[in-house]
């Protein structure tokens, strides 16, 4: 599914990014979503579309990986004797868990985001 919304996801970061230069915001080089696409297309071309992607894709992995062994670690951690857990126990494992999990992956979230961007807004 990641590569099915790939040229979606870039369409967003484009358009989210755009206003944070000053040159672009006053004047925007991206108009919608139709708009940014055929932009995207006639300027760099159907391949463009899918800039970050491999990123995006190897990104997946530990992100899931790290989400079911921390959800296992934490639930493990709050759990108290061999009763079931609370539902506000298995917020706070959950919680956890994902925090944790998001401070680990979140370089690649950044990386992600830079190969996504590529010359568009010149970064």
């Amino acid at each position: 599914t990641k590569t099915a919304t790939a040229p979606l996801e870039r369409v967003k970061i484009l358009q989210q990014l755009q206003g944070m230069k000053a040159e672009t915001a006053t004047n925007p080089k991206y108009k919608g979503v139709m708009g940014t696409l055929r932009t995207v297309l006639s300027e760099e071309g159907f391949l463009a579309l899918y800039k970050g992607n491999g990123a995006n894709v190897l990104r997946v992995v530990p992100v899931y990986a790290l989400k079911f062994t921390f959800n296992d670690t934490f639930r493990d951690i709050v759990k108290v004797d061999d009763r079931p857990l609370t539902f506000s126990r298995l917020i706070l494992s959950g919680t956890m868990a994902g925090l944790f999990q998001t401070c680990i992956t979140y370089p690649l979230e950044t990386v992600r985001t830079r190969l996504t961007l590529g010359k568009g807004l010149g970064v």
